[in-house]
């Protein structure tokens, strides 16, 4: 495997040439492992960087031979489909979800990129090029996002709030996170208007007790019980018609939603423009998912359903009575495609974690959800140096994590791994001044836009539009040269990748590789960071709450 690595990474060099003899090495590799054990194989891999045995398995030398092999073998439609299947075996060898992909930090001359360049020239029968190669030689112009405006006649009508004494809301949503940045934006002014806020939640369940929202005990949520779990299919009972009925008996039901002045919503979208229209009441949708993200039951089987469910999202959309916004931009360009409704990016400023930097402890925290990577990194990170070595250590912080705010401010910092293309637990990081680290975008595109994403995914389950808009939306793709759905081809994401919030903000720190990422670390002026991370929030939030501020009186006033 040595002298095989030695002779791919001199090929490499030359920009992988046609070349007999490193074409029958690369071969007659393949053809001694790539058979029926691979994946046992593989699993041995996980065992030789997780339960510290000696080496028993080159997976990465696997992965190069299968590249260089089906590289050289591209020609006819038979090649090509034999292309695809090489290197979508390579890209399966590295894990679920890229668990085990860290090609990028090892001697290896080649990287997943790689693999799906190769893949995207054998389907499209194009000239195959290395990642390295096209990036550099194909540029990718960011998307323009309309900024959030400060219109001061309308920020001084807003001043003057048309409600005294208290102000009753209801909250409806899913996530803990998303739902309390509305409310806690709203309080932020409130309290220096004399106006008590009172807020009853609804819906969450998942780390509900940790954040204090939950909406009732066991058996006693019925919002929670009708949209069902987070990431499971809701059933029957989420059907569009005997949904519409449930929460119109819940409304009644409910004296916190039956007598609310003001009802903020943030998902289900369904769900919430389904209480805007039974309710009519002054309303404020605060959006970060999907609009078809737990879209009801029988959307795609019921032509009816879906012009009734577009009806109610245009209603929501364009009443008087609702403001809406979304908390990050590509979900603003995936809703201006499917409505031709543009509504303002007003970034997540989670005052709610009521915490600040303060760092007591040299440990690092390293925050990732995908399946098993959180586990493999952490092991990764030990084949280049012992916790000894880096005298400080790496704390995990995943689904199952109960840290508080507080606790994980007091870590020197934090290392995020990007599961989806906007995540709250971004926003509260970097709004308590945490110095975050991340990987760049060629690693960060496999972590970010993947089948199991929502905002990220590269499935087409989210690509329906409104009636008017088909059949290929609301103003085509709007100046974009690719639409901001099912985010298949290495172009798409990296045109799309531009947009997420942590590429927009100035101080996230950008790691290519984990010896990188440990130098960084090692090596950061964490006070300068830190500093330069609040004078930026600072100046973030005054043009956040002056549109929340305008956002509720224009909701209250007319309705």
């Amino acid at each position: 495997w040595l002298q095989f690595q030695a002779v791919a990474i001199e090929h490499a060099k030359k920009g992988f040439p046609e070349d007999g003899e490193v074409f029958g090495f690369a071969d007659g590799l393949v053809q001694k492992y790539a058979g029926a054990q691979l994946l046992q194989d593989t699993s041995r891999f996980y065992e030789d960087i997780c339960v510290d045995q000696a080496v028993s398995f080159c997976l990465y030398g696997v992965v190069t031979a299968l590249y260089i092999q089906a590289r050289m073998v591209v020609g006819s439609p038979e090649d090509r489909a034999y292309v695809i299947q090489q290197a979508q075996l390579a890209i399966t060898l590295l894990g679920i979800g890229g668990s085990l992909d860290f090609l990028e930090s090892s001697q290896w001359p080649v990287s997943s990129p790689d693999l799906r360049m190769l893949v995207e020239a054998a389907k499209g029968d194009r000239v195959v090029r290395t990642y390295w190669d096209w990036a550099a030689k194909e540029t990718a112009e960011p998307p323009q996002i309309p900024p959030l405006h400060a219109n001061i006649v309308d920020l001084a009508e807003a001043l003057t709030l048309p409600v005294a004494g208290v102000l009753r809301t209801a909250a409806v949503g899913t996530h803990p996170a998303l739902t309390m940045e509305p409310v806690t934006m709203l309080q932020t002014f409130l309290d220096t208007s004399g106006v008590e806020l009172h807020t009853k939640y609804y819906g969450i369940v998942y780390k509900c007790k940790l954040f204090g929202v939950c909406e009732g005990e066991e058996g006693q949520s019925p919002v929670a019980d009708l949209i069902g779990p987070f990431d499971a299919n809701s059933g029957d009972a989420f059907k569009l018609v005997p949904m519409v009925e449930r929460l119109a008996g819940i409304v009644q039901e409910e004296e916190a939603l039956r007598e609310a002045d003001l009802l903020v919503c943030t998902s289900p979208m369904v769900v919430c423009a389904v209480l805007q229209s039974i309710t009519q009441k002054p309303f404020l949708a605060y959006l970060g998912l999907p609009m078809l993200w737990k879209q009801p039951t029988d959307f795609e089987s019921s032509s009816q359903v879906r012009d009734a469910f577009w009806q109610l999202v245009d209603g929501l959309l364009t009443t008087s009575t609702a403001v809406a916004a979304v908390n990050n931009a590509l979900l603003g360009e995936q809703i201006f495609s499917q409505t031709a409704v543009r509504l303002p990016v007003v970034r997540a400023q989670a005052l709610f974690t009521k915490a600040v930097y303060v760092p007591s402890t040299d440990d690092v925290l390293l925050v990732a959800r995908s399946k098993f990577l959180w586990r493999t990194f952490h092991c990764a990170i030990k084949q280049f140096a012992s916790e000894e070595e880096l005298g400080y250590k790496f704390q995990i912080a995943n689904s199952n994590s109960s840290y508080s705010f507080t606790e994980m401010a007091s870590m020197r910092a934090v290392v995020i791994l990007p599961w989806e293309m906007a995540l709250m637990s971004f926003y509260e990081f970097y709004s308590m001044n945490v110095p975050v680290f991340m990987p760049t975008a060629p690693w960060a595109h496999r972590l970010a836009f993947h089948e199991e994403g929502n905002l990220g995914t590269t499935k087409g389950i989210y690509s329906h539009f409104s009636p008017r808009c088909q059949p290929a939306g609301c103003h085509g793709q709007a100046g974009h040269p690719y639409a901001p759905f099912a985010f298949t081809t290495m172009a798409q994401q990296r045109y799309w990748y531009q947009i997420a919030d942590w590429n927009r903000v100035k101080h996230v720190q950008k790691f290519t590789t984990i010896s990188d990422l440990l130098v960084r670390i090692r090596d950061a002026d964490y006070a300068g960071i830190a500093q330069r991370m609040r004078e930026e929030n600072e100046d973030a939030m005054l043009m956040v709450v002056g549109w929340w501020q305008r956002a509720l009186h224009r909701a209250l006033s007319t309705g």
